[in-house]
């Protein structure tokens, strides 16, 4: 299921996504270093489960990666997961990171002519 409509936000003083659904906070956890967002953790409270939640705040996230020329780094095994089933997102995998997601490397000149 997915959730186009949730709010979800950058919070970047506790350096984190967020979305808020009935009272209960679900958050992906980041790092951003330069040109970079490190992803290191997702969760989503249990009664939340199963409603897109996760999904709308990798969209988010992806998609401000996407805007501000930065790449991604899956730590987080559930964001792997995310950006394993969605190929329109592999332009934005750190290079260096593409293997350990059964991704083959970027092809010479792929990454910059992604980001034209």
């Amino acid at each position: 299921m997915s959730n186009p409509d949730l709010p979800v936000r950058e919070n970047r003083e506790l350096s984190r996504y967020e979305a808020e659904v009935d009272g209960l906070v679900a958050i992906v956890d980041i790092n951003r270093v330069p040109g970079k967002i490190v992803v290191s953790h997702t969760e989503v409270p249990k009664p939340l489960e199963g409603r897109g939640i996760a999904s709308a705040m990798y969209k988010a996230l992806l998609s401000a990666a996407r805007a501000e020329g930065e790449l991604v780094i899956p730590v987080c095994p559930v964001f792997a997961v995310y950006l394993q089933r969605h190929p329109e997102t592999h332009d934005l995998i750190d290079p260096g990171f593409r293997r350990s997601l059964g991704l083959p490397p970027c092809s010479e000149g792929f990454e910059s002519e992604s980001r034209a």
